[in-house]
């Protein structure tokens, strides 16, 4: 019983996360092209070139991300190992 109630807290809380998400991502989106996408028409862009600039951008972001976290990984290993202290 109690792992459903987790379940379905954790589910709440992403999808909550998901929905907020998509409405900004919507918002940006009609700030930049005056028109939400579903009033969008079918032909008015080539929407398989977007998805391969969108997936493009995603795999830059991904590079540049594990980037930072090489490099955080880094300065934790310079840091000189304290050993244990016995109680």
């Amino acid at each position: 019983m109690k792992h459903d109630m987790n379940y379905n807290i954790i589910k709440h809380q992403v999808l909550s996360n998901i929905e907020s998400l998509i409405d900004k991502q919507n918002k940006k989106g009609f700030k930049k092209y005056g028109e939400s996408l579903e009033q969008c028409g079918v032909d008015d862009y080539d929407w398989q070139q977007m998805i391969i600039e969108e997936l493009i951008d995603a795999l830059q972001y991904q590079q540049k991300e594990i980037k930072r976290l090489k490099e955080e990984l880094n300065q934790f290993q310079d840091l000189p190992i304290r050993p244990e202290v016995s109680t």
